[in-house]
């Protein structure tokens, strides 16, 4: 885990995030992924803390 972090830190590899997304729509979310209609990864934000 702490080569992963190093990794990220030193910009060698960079995680593909396709959508950032309220936390609301996850039900949604999952099922795109699901599906496999999305390529990389969905963040799901929490828009009561903005």
């Amino acid at each position: 885990m702490n080569e992963l972090l190093l990794l990220l830190k030193d910009n060698k590899i960079k995680p593909i995030i396709s959508k950032i997304m309220p936390l609301l729509e996850a039900k949604e979310v999952n099922r795109g992924l699901e599906s496999g209609s999305v390529l990389g990864e969905i963040v799901l934000m929490n828009t009561n803390l903005l």
